[in-house]
């Protein structure tokens, strides 16, 4: 990371995962799909279990992207509430899709794909325009941590 709004837009997309519950509600949905599965089929074993594992992961997968579009809406609003330059969630997103060795296809990856989610938050940015300040003292802070490291 370059800039102490980099570091802001992946904080504050964090926070919204727990501000929103993300991990139970991940986990409560997992647990009652397999104990739905194995109350219907009864007794899940064999291939018939890798196919059901498989598929739910699928299904998971389309879940755990709704579960990230929400954290960064939200965590673009954690930045404009604080008037922090929302343009380094979206090159942060820039820096990740240049390190992408491969594409993955939406359908079998956990988060929305970088374009994508540049293109919604640009679209955010646009229609709901951010105040920005300058701050000084995170950005001292920002750059002691990076002269550590």
């Amino acid at each position: 990371m370059n800039r102490f709004e980099e570091l802001a837009g992946v904080l504050s997309h964090e926070i919204s995962h727990v501000e929103h519950r993300h991990g139970m509600r991940l986990l409560s949905r997992n647990v009652s799909g397999y104990l739905l599965l194995t109350l219907v089929l009864n007794d899940v074993n064999g291939l018939m279990t890798i196919f059901i594992d498989n598929a739910h992961q699928f299904h998971t997968l389309s879940y755990s992207r709704k579960f990230e579009k929400e954290a960064d809406i939200s965590g673009l609003a954690l930045l404009r509430n604080h008037n922090i330059n929302p343009q380094g969630m979206i090159d942060l997103f820039k820096m990740l899709e240049k390190e992408q060795d491969i594409d993955i296809p939406e359908w079998m990856s956990s988060h929305p794909v970088s374009k994508e989610r540049i293109n919604y938050l640009q679209k955010q940015i646009k229609e709901n325009p951010v105040n920005i300040k300058e701050h000084l003292q995170l950005k001292s802070k920002f750059d002691n941590i990076k002269n550590i490291l």
